[in-house]
């Protein structure tokens, strides 16, 4: 009677033993190793300057371990990269290279969202088309075949004024950078005063920049010596050369250099001084530029 007992109460044990190995093993089958398969579906095949690019990183089955990635752009029309910003990427992820980034899938997420801010400028451009490249990184947890979309960059136009200011002192390796230097830029109600370094007009930004569209008529283009940081420092006194361009946003413009323009040591506008200075004008005839340079000669029509 206990060898036959013992018999059964082994059995039993043993069919105990099967049935939780086959139900770890079952739970398990979700958390397979083996590297689950990654696709790409594109939201927006096509968007206009200023509008972001958004894709979505599908995964076939839930992973216990996290996917990383590249994620980048290739300009398939021109080659430059000037219109993408990834600065302001929605995700938190840490960058990778200058136009791509790297990035994840959390563990047990099959789907993510990401999204890669466009450039809206005043550059008349043409349409610009991208290759939207995901690929794996060494050692990824997941399957990705270098999968490949098109987007298309379209140019933003409008009948806006546009505004840009540069400048540039040879300071003969004196501590004295352009961006140490502040200058604005002006024609009648419009502006852009964002600081130092490079001014760009091409929308408003509340309290540093107007723009809008400008009446027919004779406008004047000033740029303001705001602060010239230790430009005065220099010895001698050294010219400032001043680089303008005047647009209607995607349609026209015209660029335009003064050299030696500001002297390095005149008063700037922010501790009393004149910095102001006529750079040209903007002649509007039914709705068309003419720009002249400050002595009146013609340097761009529309």
């Amino acid at each position: 009677m206990k060898t036959k007992f013992y018999k059964n109460a082994f059995y039993a044990l043993a069919v105990a033993l099967g049935l939780t190995t086959l139900s770890c093993q079952e739970d398990e089958s979700l958390l397979k190793d083996d590297k689950p398969v990654v696709s790409l579906e594109l939201l927006t095949p096509s968007v206009t300057e200023g509008e972001p690019i958004q894709f979505i990183l599908n995964v076939d089955r839930e992973s216990r371990h996290q996917i990383d990635f590249r994620v980048s752009l290739e300009n398939t029309s021109t080659g430059e990269m000037t219109d993408l910003d990834f600065t302001d990427f929605s995700d938190p992820d840490e960058f990778f290279a200058d136009f791509g980034k790297q990035s994840a899938i959390e563990p047990f997420t099959t789907s993510k969202t990401f999204s890669i801010n466009t450039v809206k400028d005043f550059i008349i451009e043409g349409t610009e088309n991208f290759n939207l490249v995901v690929s794996n990184i060494s050692k990824g947890k997941g399957f990705i075949n270098d999968l490949k979309m098109t987007v298309a960059v379209e140019n933003f136009s409008s009948d806006e004024l546009g505004l840009a200011l540069e400048w540039n002192i040879d300071a003969n390796n004196q501590d004295v950078e352009n961006c140490d230097m502040d200058f604005d830029i002006y024609t009648g109600p419009y502006f852009t005063w964002n600081g130092p370094c490079f001014e760009f007009l091409n929308e408003d930004i509340p309290g540093n920049a107007d723009t809008g569209v400008l009446a027919d008529g004779i406008h004047t283009i000033e740029s303001d010596f705001w602060n010239g940081g230790d430009a005065w420092l220099i010895t001698p006194v050294m010219g400032i050369d001043i680089t303008f361009t005047v647009a209607k946003i995607g349609q026209f413009e015209v660029t335009h250099t003064y050299e030696d323009l500001y002297p390095s040591d005149l008063l700037e506008s922010a501790f009393g001084g004149d910095g102001y200075m006529t750079l040209g004008t903007v002649e509007v005839v039914g709705g068309k530029y003419t720009v002249y340079d400050k002595d009146g000669n013609m340097i761009g029509q529309e």
